[in-house]
C-alpha cells in the first residue's frame, strides 16, 4: 500500500545580515515560489525594527 506524501521538502534562504540589501533577493525568491505553487496574490508587510527591541506582531 502506498501512503500519500504528507510533507514537501523545500529550499530555505537565510540572510547573513538583516537590511535592505536583502529585499530584491527576498522578493525574487517569493515570486519564484509563488509561481511554483500557483499563488496569485500576496500580502507584503513592512515591519521596522528598533535596535534592541524586536518588532511585535
Amino acid at each position: 500500500m502506498t501512503r500519500a506524501k504528507t510533507y514537501e521538502d523545500i529550499s530555505c534562504r537565510y540572510f547573513l545580515r538583516p537590511g535592505r540589501r536583502n529585499t530584491r533577493a527576498l522578493l525574487e525568491a517569493a515570486a519564484r515560489r509563488a509561481e511554483e505553487t500557483g499563488i496569485r496574490k500576496a500580502l507584503v508587510l513592512k515591519v521596522k525594527e528598533v535596535i534592541g527591541k524586536p518588532a511585535s506582531f
